[in-house]
Order: C-alpha cells, then sequence, then structure tokens
C-alpha cells in the first residue's frame, strides 16, 4: 500500500511538471509570436512583408473582400452614405477616404513629359518594360498582338512579375521572399536582366503594392536604390518612370486608395527629375470624371486593365515620347549633364532625398 500511494505520489509530481514546463513553452511562444500589433521598423532597403498578393493584397477583417462589394444604386434620393448599411457603403465612404485629384496640380504637371508628335512602334526598339501584374497584362497583350502583327510595340521587352514592388527588386536572389524572374532558367535581380538584354531604355511601372505597404519616404528610397543599380549595370541607360495606375471606385482599400496614389504620384514626379529620369503619367488616360479607374477599362472591378486601357496607354505613350539616346546626350551637354533644367521641384513632405547607393 505504501509503494502504491508512492507510485501515486510519482505520478502526480510527473504530470504536474509537465504541465509546468508547458506553460512555460505556452507562455515564451505568446510573447514571441502571439503580438501582431508591434512591427518592427523596416531598414533601407526595405524588405517587402510575405506573400503580399495583388489583387487580394488588402483583403481583411477591416476591409471588403472586392467580390463581396455591392454595387451602390442610389434609392428615395440617397446619393451618399445616409440611410446606406455599412456593408453597402463605397470603400470611401466607409473609410471616410479623399476623393482623388482629376488633373495633376499644375506644378506637377510641368514635371510630366509634355505631348510630342506620335511615334512609330520603332520607338520601344531597344527598351524594356520593369512593372507588376498590371505590366504583366501589357506583356500578355503585347504577345497577343504580336501573332497578328510581328513588330507590334517594336522589338520592347519585358521583367513583370504579378505583386512585384520596388522593394522587392531589392531582394537578394537568395531570399525567402523573393519573387524575382527566372531568366535564361536562373532567379535574377533586375538590373542583371536589363544588363544582359542590352537594352538602352526602361520603363518602369512599380508602386501598386508599394503605396499600401510602405511611407512616401520608404518607396522613393527603394526606387533610389533601383534606379542606382540599374545605372550601375548599365550607365547610360535612359530611365523612365511611368506613374502608378488608379483603382476603380470600388475597388479602393482603407490603405490603398486613390488619393494616396495621387500623392505617391505627385512625389514620384518630384523624384524623377531630380533624379535624372523622365516621368509619364500614362494614369491620366485611365481615369473617368472623378479620378478612379473607369469602370469599362478595369478587368476586375479593382487594379487590372482591359485591353482597351492598353490601348489608351500606349497611345498615351507614343504621343508622349523621352528624347531618344541621341538627343538626350545633346541635351546633357548642352546643360551641363542635366536632362531637366529650371523645373522647379516642389519640396516632397518627408522625403529623405536621394538615399540609394550604387
Amino acid at each position: 500500500m505504501k509503494k502504491l500511494k508512492k507510485n501515486k505520489k510519482n505520478s502526480v509530481s510527473v504530470l504536474s511538471g509537465m504541465i509546468l514546463i508547458t506553460a512555460i513553452i505556452g507562455c515564451f511562444l505568446i510573447s514571441k509570436y502571439g503580438n501582431t500589433e508591434e512591427v518592427e521598423t523596416p531598414k533601407v532597403p526595405y524588405s517587402p512583408p510575405h506573400n503580399v498578393t495583388i489583387p487580394d493584397l488588402y483583403n481583411s477583417s477591416e476591409n471588403i473582400p472586392i467580390e463581396n462589394i455591392p454595387t451602390i444604386v442610389p434609392s428615395d434620393g440617397v446619393t451618399d452614405s445616409e440611410g446606406v448599411n455599412e456593408e453597402d457603403m463605397l470603400p470611401r465612404d466607409k473609410y471616410g477616404l479623399p476623393y482623388p485629384q482629376k488633373e495633376r496640380p499644375e506644378d506637377v504637371q510641368t514635371m510630366l513629359v509634355q505631348h510630342t508628335a506620335k511615334s512609330g512602334y520603332e520607338y520601344f526598339d531597344n527598351s524594356v518594360f520593369l512593372g507588376d501584374s498590371v505590366t504583366l497584362g501589357l506583356k500578355n497583350y503585347t504577345t497577343k498582338k504580336r501573332k497578328t502583327d510581328s513588330y507590334f510595340l517594336g522589338n520592347a521587352k519585358f521583367i513583370a512579375v504579378g505583386s512585384y514592388s520596388v522593394a522587392d527588386t531589392l531582394t537578394a536572389v537568395d531570399s525567402p521572399d523573393s519573387i524575382h524572374s527566372l531568366y535564361n532558367g536562373v532567379i535574377t535581380q533586375p538590373q542583371d536582366i536589363i544588363a544582359d538584354m542590352g537594352v538602352k531604355r526602361v520603363f518602369i511601372c512599380l508602386g501598386l503594392n508599394d503605396v499600401g505597404i510602405y511611407t512616401k519616404t520608404e518607396y522613393l528610397n527603394n526606387y533610389s536604390f533601383l534606379i542606382n543599380r540599374i545605372r550601375k549595370a548599365v550607365p547610360d541607360i535612359q530611365i523612365a518612370i511611368l506613374s502608378v495606375t488608379p483603382l476603380t471606385v470600388e475597388g479602393e482599400r482603407k490603405i490603398l486608395y486613390n488619393a494616396k496614389i495621387d500623392e505617391y504620384n505627385n512625389a514620384l514626379a518630384a523624384f524623377s527629375i531630380e533624379n535624372g529620369c523622365y516621368f509619364i503619367d500614362v494614369s491620366t488616360v485611365l481615369k473617368d470624371e472623378l479620378g478612379y479607374l473607369a469602370d469599362e477599362l478595369s478587368s476586375d472591378n479593382y487594379c487590372h486593365l482591359e485591353p482597351a486601357a492598353y490601348d489608351a496607354w500606349l497611345e498615351y505613350m507614343m504621343t508622349h515620347c523621352i528624347p531618344s539616346p541621341e538627343e538626350e546626350a545633346a541635351m546633357k551637354d548642352a546643360n551641363g549633364g542635366a536632362i531637366h533644367i529650371d523645373k522647379g521641384v516642389p519640396e516632397v513632405e518627408g522625403w529623405e532625398g536621394s538615399a540609394g547607393e550604387p
């Protein structure tokens, strides 16, 4: 009987010890992983978060999934959020989002590539488009067009990755966050692909993934790193930055919306001037009369585009051409190495300036 009691006592001790150890491990895990409120501020160059994708970029408990956002049909004189159920409200009304710009401010308009005579497809020879899923749509559109017109868009090439961001371009190829393109069967950073392609001009269209994740300062500083890496790989390359494209009125999110995209684009125009790039405002022909992505140009009622949108995009580019490399060289000789003179670059609040190192 004493032996039985002793064994029972030992069993209780063992069980108590196991419970204590489990509790300690549980506390450790909660302290390490349970707090999602505090996120360490990323260091330059800024690392992208895991598993960020478009078009489901910001679906969460606070945001309405795009497929569940109904079209609002005003009735009984109700034309705004008054009397409308929250689940039926437009994102701008639900989150109090500001309205987008219908056109660029006057000081920004002077920084845009201005209207030119219309070019032919030869304008795109020896060029590459670097971008995200919206640019991937342009690539697919071009591939289809080339089946009947082999010289469509000249011999332009593409580096386009779904959900690609400026931050993504900076990740190491062996990083778990890397989503770089496969080039000749090898995962390769964009500047190295550009160098191997032997192109003379790059059109960059990146930002939809950045605008909702990073501050304006982080976004512009990341852009500095990207363009300096490209210039280090190809010193004489021309760099044209395309404006971040808009969202539909129903496609806005709490942290990604058109007024914010406009703000980043205005800063990006100033950044382009200051860093010897060109800013091509393709988004201007994609907007409706209120400043949103026109419904008829959207393929998913969010950010992706119909063929008609790419028609308008390319028509704008072919009538807003940057100088040829030869013309640019002459401009630099005449202007002491600069391609922009007296543009009156406005101050960009919170921007640290050219932070990228070559």
